[in-house]
């Protein structure tokens, strides 16, 4: 099996940001499909064995807009990867452990379903 990405898929996040800011989705389909397919593994490894999980269906869809937003503040140049606090996820730094990635899951899986 391939294993999930082991760190934030940068070049991934390029691609999703930029292909919602230039209406590129389906233009850009097969390249968008495959950056997505490297967030949802990423965002998967980081839901993977929490304890008390919280269902993708309560929480409220996200825009593309809303994603793209929440993706482009991790490609912030001046952004400084500060280990995570106590009882955030281990080894993840803050910023990316707080991001709603149920969430973001969830509008992976609905944006590749509309790309079929």
């Amino acid at each position: 099996m391939t294993p999930y990405p082991d760190s934030l898929p940068l070049d991934a996040i390029n691609v999703i940001v930029n292909d919602i800011k230039n209406n590129a989705i389906v233009a850009d389909r097969a390249n968008f499909a495959k950056a997505v397919w490297e967030l949802e593994g990423y965002g998967l490894k980081l839901g993977l064995g929490d304890p008390a999980p919280v269902g993708l269906q309560a929480a409220p869809p996200l825009s593309n807009e809303e994603v793209a937003s929440h993706l482009e503040s991790l490609l912030n140049p001046d952004f400084n990867f500060i280990p995570a606090a106590e009882g955030v996820v281990q080894g993840v730094p803050e910023i990316i452990a707080a991001l709603p990635w149920q969430q973001i899951l969830k509008w992976t899986l609905t944006v590749v379903a509309s790309l079929l």
